[in-house]
């Protein structure tokens, strides 16, 4: 891929490796077999001046082998179930094994992260981090537990689907199928927006963090913000970060994120259709990042999910993201992700529409990344819909 974007003159500022280079799917892992040599490979970009940027997941796995679980375990450092004895068990990749989770709140957690990221530059050298799946997600609703009933109940929690007929719990795990969260649900809500319960393939809300006793029903949209606060805490601590970073401005993207997430990481978009409908809304989406404080931020150019490729919409798609603050090219593995899409593999005209408008963005990244700088010690805005600067002027609403 490097040495096609290269044949084409095509600029290319850096690499993304998504969960498919750790082994079996966990943390600070490389896969050896499929992955040999990345270490070789990261050296090879940063000869031609470009960048290698690494998932990370937001669990580590159960596994008593694992040093980051035993330390964990031994800290009592993962947020802990409701339902059993110890951390909180889900699994983020449907193929991957159990996974458990740190609590943010405590400093061994932190500890425990820092070792992991220690370990994975010492694999990969990589210049930023992809903190994905942070919600956190899981293929469980709620966690995947192995108990048949839970070590306590209270009267405003309920911990698993009750069969009514049988009086027995259904399946050993949580439900989240049931649309009321005032009948059956993992926990009692006066009423639940849409029509699933709120942890639904995420954590449980029965969940605690040990550090300091918060429920995850308090804390749950604080687990991606405090990942990324963390992970740039290790990055600019000059007692933890790899020499090679040591004094350099971090870059760390994450899916979940909140209310001061900015001053902390980048926010990717995300899991967009293949669709000239789903390019829309990115415009909205970079627009409304601003106003909530992260400013750095984008879609997947030519869409995350789709069986198809359509070259025009993928040209269309890469000349808008040459616009936004953050451009870049993801797509969903296997079938649901359909062929490659990357430009140099694009037919004409729509390569050479891919290809001016990735070379026309370096006429104005420099302005890019001065307004970057300066809302980050200033605060404001980088991309504006019309009406923040034309407000009295009635053009700025008609319809194109």
């Amino acid at each position: 891929m490097q040495a096609s974007y290269k044949q084409q003159g095509i600029p290319l500022e850096g690499i993304w490796l998504d969960a498919s280079y750790m082994d079996n799917y966990s943390s600070f892992t490389v896969d050896s077999t499929k992955f040999a040599g990345l270490s070789g490979f990261a050296d090879t970009l940063h000869a031609d001046g470009q960048k290698l940027v690494v998932l990370v997941g937001p669990s580590i796995p159960k596994d008593a082998a694992n040093k980051y679980y035993s330390q964990a375990v031994a800290k009592k450092a993962l947020i802990e179930s409701s339902l059993e004895e110890g951390g909180l068990v889900s699994k983020v990749f449907p193929s991957g094994g159990e996974q458990v989770f740190l609590d943010w709140f405590s400093a061994d957690a932190a500890t425990i992260w820092n070792t992991g990221l220690t370990d994975l530059y010492a694999q990969t050298k990589f210049d930023g981090l992809w903190l994905d799946l942070n919600e956190a997600t899981g293929v469980c609703a709620g966690e995947c537990s192995g108990t048949s009933s839970p070590i306590q109940e209270k009267d405003d929690e309920k911990f698993f689907y009750m069969d009514a007929a049988t009086n027995t719990f259904i399946n050993n795990t949580w439900n989240s199928a049931w649309s009321s969260q005032t009948e059956i649900s993992t926990f009692f809500l006066p009423f639940i927006p849409g029509s699933k319960n709120l942890d639904a393939t995420t954590l449980s809300l029965n969940a605690t963090h040990p550090s300091n006793g918060l429920s995850e029903y308090n804390v749950h949209n604080l687990f991606g913000h405090l990942e990324g606060k963390i992970t740039q805490e290790f990055l600019l601590n000059d007692a933890t970060v790899p020499s090679a970073l040591k004094g350099l401005r971090t870059f760390i993207m994450s899916r979940s994120t909140f209310s001061g997430s900015g001053a902390h990481v980048a926010h990717g978009l995300g899991k967009e259709q293949r669709t000239w409908d789903d390019m829309a809304p990115g415009i909205a989406g970079v627009m409304n990042f601003q106003m909530f404080g992260i400013p750095l931020s984008g879609p997947n150019a030519c869409g995350y999910y789709g069986a198809t490729i359509d070259d025009e919409l993928c040209g269309r798609w890469i000349q808008l993201a040459s616009m936004f603050p953050l451009a870049r090219q993801d797509r969903a593995p296997g079938a649901a992700g359909g062929p490659a899409n990357h430009p140099y593999l694009l037919k004409q005209p729509y390569n050479v529409w891919a290809k001016n408008a990735i070379i026309n963005r370096y006429q104005f990244i420099r302005q890019i990344y001065t307004c970057l700088f300066r809302v980050s010690q200033e605060g404001g805005t980088c991309v504006d819909p019309l009406l923040m600067h034309y407000p009295d002027d009635k053009y700025t609403f008609d319809p194109l």
